[in-house]
């Protein structure tokens, strides 16, 4: 789930999820509640996935362009 989680967002502030990432159930359960909580975009092709647009993905996400 570390990946997925937005570290912006206060619920993940709050339990510490950057450090310690949550367990799938109760990811889940938060996102149900409140769908801020993942970290977007959010691109899958195929088995690659790409998380968030930060300065390490730039060039997989410039790839797709």
């Amino acid at each position: 789930m570390g990946p997925l989680v937005n570290p912006r967002h206060e619920l993940a502030k709050e339990r510490g999820w950057a450090e310690n990432p949550p367990s799938v159930d109760e990811f889940v359960r938060e996102v149900l509640a409140d769908p801020n909580v993942i970290r977007r975009p959010v691109l899958v092709l195929g088995k690659k996935v790409i998380v968030g647009f930060t300065k390490s993905n730039a060039l997989e996400w410039a790839k797709l362009g």
